[in-house]
């Protein structure tokens, strides 16, 4: 019989903590609870969250949702960070609306920036994310106006290099 979802709670310089084991690994989130009482209460509802999340088999999303909901100070804060885990919960944006990401093509252009090599963060990025590049120059950065990511595309460069291109 599988051992029952718990958690435990400590101070840490003023702080109160909420300790949960994930698949990830424990993560201790700190909370706003100011006595023992509002820290066990909170540390109740992120263990019956972190359950529904786990149950529901979201694994990779739980510790950014559980880490925000244990920060949230205020009754309706904390309804609103509910209503997002029951949304998800649910399952009504487990799938990914598909909409077009170039609806007028004589009115849109298509840009790219180049990497060396390809960076973590591409596999997160998927069709239709919005994107504000950011690139340094000089002493200032030059900032572009937000775009719809297209897709990375790679070629090959001399002595075997490959080039990443991120078009937006």
């Amino acid at each position: 019989m599988p051992r029952d979802f718990t958690g435990s709670t400590f101070w840490c310089n003023g702080t109160g903590y909420v300790r949960v084991s994930l698949p990830t690994g424990r993560k201790g989130l700190p909370t706003p609870a100011r006595d023992d009482t509002a820290l066990e209460g909170r540390h109740v509802l992120i263990v019956e969250q972190a359950k529904r999340l786990l149950d529901a088999g979201f694994t990779e999303e739980a510790p950014k949702l559980l880490e925000e909901l244990a920060k949230r100070d205020g009754e309706k804060a904390i309804k609103a960070a509910i209503t997002a885990i029951d949304i998800l919960c649910a399952g009504s944006t487990t799938q990914r609306v598909d909409t077009p990401t170039i609806l007028d093509f004589e009115h849109s252009e298509v840009d790219y920036t180049h990497y060396t090599h390809r960076l973590p963060r591409f596999s997160k990025l998927r069709e239709g994310d919005w994107l504000i590049n950011c690139v340094r120059n000089g002493n200032g950065f030059d900032v572009w106006p937000p775009g719809r990511f297209l897709g990375v595309e790679s070629y090959p460069r001399a002595k075997g290099k490959q080039r990443f291109l991120v078009t937006y």
